[in-house]
C-alpha cells in the first residue's frame, strides 16, 4: 500500500515538474522575428513577380506549388500526391492532396488548381511559349490534366522552379484581379499568410493555424521539400536599401536576421558566439540590352559593348570578393549544365576591338541610356561600366532609380537602352528568364526560340547537354544580355534563432523559433 502511495506521489511530482518546465520553455521564446531585407517588393502576386525578394519572402512560405525542388534540384510533390507523364512528354496528370486549406479556410480542389495554373501560364512567357494554347483541365475533384501539342519534358521543372512561381491560390482570387490585372487578395496555402504590408517599409506574415504539412514529421529537409511546422506567430520583413543601416541594426540587435549582403558590407559580419552567417551562390550579374529600340537593337553595337567591358572590375565594384568570373550561364555546382562554351567572347576588355565593332554598327555618338537601382550595390557597377564604355567612345547617360521606379522604367522600351540586374540561378537553362520575349530586354530571336523549344522537348540527358552547349555559345554571339560573372550573397542571423532552413534562394523560417 505504501509502495503504491509512493508511486502515485512520484507520478504527480513528475507531472508537476514537466508541466512547469513546459511553461518555462514557452516563456523562453519570442513570438516574432524581424528580418532586414535589402530588396523591396512592389506586389506579392506570384504569377506576376519574378524578383528574388518576392521568392525569399513568399515561396514556400505564403505560396506553395504542385511541385517544388529537392536538394538535387529535381521536381518533387508539394501540393500534389504524385504526377505522371506520357512517354512523349505531351500529357501530364497531377493527383492532388486532399488535406490542403487556403488562408481563408477554403479547401483546395482541382478548380482552384486549374484556375491558378492557367493564370500562371497566361502571365509567364517561357511556359506560355512552350504550351501554346493548351490549358490545365479538371478530371475530377482532386485530379488535373494538361495535354500539349508538342513535347514539354521540362514542364515539372518549370512548375517547381520558375522565377515566377506556379503558386496555387483560390479560383475566386484568380477571377478578382484589380484594374491592372494583379491579384486583389493574397490567399495561399503556405504556413504563413500576409496580414499587413506597408509598401517600401515592411510586410508582416502571420502563422496560418490551419496549415496542413506534407511529408514525414521529423524528416530532414530535402532542398525546398520540408515538413513545415510553423512556430513563430509573426515574421516581419523590413525593407531597407542602405546596407550600412542594415548592418548597424543587425549588430545592435534591432533585427534578428539580415539578408542579401554583398561586397564590403558583408565583410563586417563575422561568425561568433552571437552570430551565424552563411555565404551562398545566387546566380549571375547581367547587363541587359533593350533589343526593341535604340543602340541595343544593333548586334554589332551589343558586341562592341561586350568587347569593351572589364567584367572583373564591374563585379568587384558591387560584390567585393563575393563573385567569380565565369562565362557559364549556369552555376558551377550544376555539373550537367555548367559549360565554358562561348567563353572566348567573355571578359575581353579589348577597346580597339570595341571601336572597330562600333564602326560596323554605324554608331555616331548617340546617347546610350543605362538604368539601374542601388540594390546589390549595382549602382557602383554602373559607374564603372560608364567609364569603360566612354573609353571606347560611347556616349553614356546613367540614371539611378529607386527600386520601385527602376522596375517600372525597365518595363518601358522607350526609357532605356540597357539595365543592370542580377539573375538568380535556375534549375534548368530554359528557365533563364532573359530568353523570354516578354521579359524586359525583349529577346526575340528565331534561332534562340527554335533551340530552346528543342531543349524543352528532348528527353535524354546527352541531347539536353548538346543543345544547351550550342545555345550558350550562340548567346555569346547574339548577346541577349552580358553575363559579367557569378555573384554570392551573405546571410546572417542571431544564434538565438533555431531551425533555420537553407533553401534555393536563401534561408527560410518555416520551422524556426527565437529564444529571448
Amino acid at each position: 500500500m505504501k509502495k503504491n502511495i509512493f508511486c502515485i506521489i512520484l507520478s504527480l511530482f513528475s507531472f508537476f515538474v514537466l508541466t512547469c518546465c513546459s511553461f518555462d520553455d514557452q516563456s523562453l521564446y519570442k513570438d516574432e522575428v524581424h528580418i532586414s531585407q535589402l530588396l523591396a517588393c512592389d506586389n506579392f502576386d506570384p504569377h506576376r513577380n519574378n524578383t528574388i525578394a518576392f521568392r525569399q519572402i513568399c515561396d514556400g512560405t505564403v505560396w506553395e506549388k504542385l511541385l517544388t525542388l529537392d536538394k538535387n534540384e529535381k521536381p518533387v510533390p508539394e501540393l500534389c500526391i504524385d504526377y505522371s507523364s506520357s512517354l512523349d512528354g505531351r500529357s501530364f496528370i497531377f493527383r492532388l492532396r486532399r488535406d490542403v486549406f487556403f488562408h481563408n479556410g477554403k479547401k483546395m480542389t482541382a478548380d482552384d488548381v486549374c484556375a491558378s495554373m492557367n493564370r500562371w501560364i497566361k502571365n509567364y512567357g517561357p511556359v506560355r511559349s512552350a504550351v501554346g494554347t493548351a490549358v490545365v483541365e479538371r478530371l475530377d475533384t482532386y485530379t488535373v490534366h494538361i495535354s500539349l501539342d508538342k513535347p514539354f519534358m521540362m514542364l515539372p521543372y518549370f512548375i517547381a522552379g520558375a522565377a515566377q512561381p506556379a503558386a496555387i491560390t483560390t479560383e475566386e482570387c484568380c477571377r478578382n484581379e484589380d484594374s491592372s490585372g494583379y491579384l486583389s487578395e493574397y490567399i495561399g496555402t503556405g504556413p504563413y499568410k500576409i496580414t499587413e504590408w506597408v509598401p517600401d517599409k515592411y510586410v508582416r506574415l502571420e502563422k496560418f493555424t490551419g496549415y496542413s504539412p506534407y511529408g514525414k514529421k521529423g524528416s530532414p529537409p530535402d532542398g525546398m521539400a520540408v515538413y513545415k511546422n510553423p512556430v513563430l506567430n509573426s515574421i516581419y520583413y523590413h525593407f531597407n536599401t542602405d546596407e550600412d543601416v542594415q548592418v548597424s541594426e543587425f549588430l545592435s540587435g534591432d533585427t534578428d536576421v539580415i539578408l542579401n549582403l554583398t561586397g564590403i558590407d558583408a565583410e563586417l559580419i563575422q561568425d561568433g558566439p552571437d552570430v551565424i552567417s552563411k555565404t551562398l551562390p545566387h546566380g549571375i550579374i547581367g547587363l541587359v540590352f533593350n533589343k526593341r529600340h535604340g543602340e541595343g537593337a544593333n548586334l554589332y553595337f551589343r558586341q562592341a559593348v561586350n568587347a569593351a567591358v572589364d567584367c572583373d572590375a564591374l563585379n568587384r565594384a558591387a560584390f567585393g570578393s563575393l563573385y567569380k568570373n565565369d562565362a557559364s550561364y549556369m552555376e558551377a555546382a550544376q555539373k550537367m549544365w555548367h559549360t565554358d562554351s562561348g567563353s572566348l567572347q567573355y571578359n575581353k576588355h579589348d577597346i580597339a576591338a570595341a571601336k572597330k565593332l562600333l564602326l560596323k554598327a554605324g554608331y555616331n555618338g548617340e546617347e546610350f541610356r543605362i538604368i539601374v537601382c542601388p540594390a546589390n550595390n549595382l549602382d557602383r557597377t554602373a559607374a564603372v561600366l560608364k567609364q569603360q564604355l566612354e573609353e571606347a567612345g560611347i556616349t553614356v547617360r546613367l540614371v539611378i532609380f529607386s527600386q520601385t521606379a527602376f522596375l517600372k522604367a525597365r518595363n518601358d522600351p522607350n526609357s532605356f537602352d540597357m539595365f543592370i540586374t542580377t539573375f538568380a540561378s535556375s534549375p534548368v537553362p530554359a528557365l533563364n528568364i532573359y530568353y523570354d520575349s516578354d521579359y524586359p530586354g525583349w529577346t526575340d530571336d528565331a534561332v534562340l526560340r527554335k533551340k530552346i523549344s528543342e531543349l524543352e522537348g528532348v528527353g535524354t540527358e546527352a541531347e539536353r547537354i548538346r543543345l544547351w552547349t550550342e545555345i550558350q555559345a550562340y548567346s555569346w554571339e547574339y548577346l541577349p544580355m552580358i553575363n559579367t560573372g557569378h555573384y554570392m550573397m551573405k546571410y546572417a542571423w542571431t544564434t538565438r534563432l533555431k531551425n533555420v532552413i537553407h533553401g534555393r534562394d536563401g534561408i527560410y523560417l518555416w520551422n524556426a523559433s527565437l529564444l529571448k
